[in-house]
């Protein structure tokens, strides 16, 4: 089973982009075409809530962390960013949370499907690493969690990456958590945050 032309774009942005930590650019930006897409942001205690009714998807992110977005186009990208640490001298290298929205699947229509072009991709992509995956549920559906264990192509440092991923209406929904295994587990629950308030909402 071949990954579809979508699947890998939509997958190697989010893996090139998670990894490349060097090229993070730290702003709240928005990259759109189009002026009229409605989202609205308001905050909730630490977290805001996104909600993109053009897209059908809203979630609760970390009110503090910088966010990129990519709307157009066949993948749609919602990328955020820890905010930058230097407790030992350092610039840590900071976590990422990308949620993508992959449009129009052609002939991949199951999780079994997806999950066998992600795993080719991830073996392009990562060449050696270590995953573990299992069912769940995201927005009340049918999903596979993963956990990849593998290193930064650039600084080896050893990286932690989340995935759970859903399909609706020939659509993939993608949460992708990527963080230095030393910082992984501090993020954790403002990652399940995100996860357990995403919404599919059309």
């Amino acid at each position: 089973m071949l990954a579809s032309p979508l699947l890998a774009v939509s997958l190697l942005l989010l893996l090139l982009s998670a990894l490349c930590y060097t090229t993070s650019v730290y702003a709240s930006t928005s990259i759109s075409n189009n002026a009229s897409v409605p989202v609205i942001s308001r905050v909730l205690n630490n977290f805001s809530l996104y909600s993109n009714s053009s897209y059908g998807i809203e979630f609760q992110p970390p009110q503090v962390w910088d966010k990129i977005e990519v709307l157009d186009g066949p993948v749609t990208l919602i990328e955020y960013t820890s905010p930058p640490r230097n407790e030992t001298g350092i610039i840590e290298l900071p976590a990422q949370v990308v949620i993508s929205i992959e449009k129009g699947l052609d002939n991949v229509t199951n999780l079994q499907q997806y999950g066998e072009g992600a795993d080719k991709l991830l073996k392009t992509i990562l060449g050696n690493f270590t995953s573990t995956s299992q069912p769940t549920t995201l927005s009340g559906l049918p999903a596979i969690s993963r956990t990849i264990a593998t290193k930064n192509p650039v600084s080896g440092t050893d990286i932690l990456i989340a995935q759970i991923f859903v399909i609706k209406n020939g659509n993939a929904y993608t949460i992708t958590y990527t963080a230095p295994s030393s910082i992984y587990y501090n993020y954790l629950p403002t990652v399940q945050q995100i996860i357990n308030s995403f919404q599919i909402t059309k």
